[in-house]
């Protein structure tokens, strides 16, 4: 990606300073924190992870666009004084949204998929 929006990879305060933009949301003019209960386990954390992807995909349905960032988990604790966390809840990310800036190189970045055959089994 940093190839891709002109930050040659050994350019690492060019890298840290566009990595910052995530603690500001990119500029999006709205966020939304994700929590799990603590208890929960790899199965609910799996669900969550769900529940972003369709709470995204309605964001896209009402015009809007999105970024997950986990980089938001990296400080639990002062995201989690911020937002009046109880202790049972732990940070899963943050999520940014609002209008897509089509002219931002970063926007247009698409990557490459792996064919199916090498993440698909079918059994019949």
């Amino acid at each position: 990606m940093y190839a891709h929006i002109g930050i040659p990879r050994d350019d690492r305060p060019a890298r840290y300073k566009w990595f910052a933009r995530n603690f500001e949301f990119f500029g999006a003019p709205a966020a939304y924190f994700c929590t799990v209960d603590r208890r929960m386990g790899p199965p609910q954390w799996s669900d969550l992870g769900v529940y972003l992807q369709n709470l995204m995909l309605l964001a896209v349905d009402a015009g809007l666009a999105t970024c997950p960032q986990e980089c938001w988990a990296m400080y639990p604790e002062t995201v989690g004084r911020v937002l009046d966390l109880p202790e049972d809840r732990v940070l899963f990310c943050g999520v940014a949204i609002g209008y897509e800036d089509k002219s931002a190189p970063a926007n247009a970045l698409r990557t490459e998929r792996a064919d199916e055959v090498e993440w698909l089994t079918v059994i019949v």
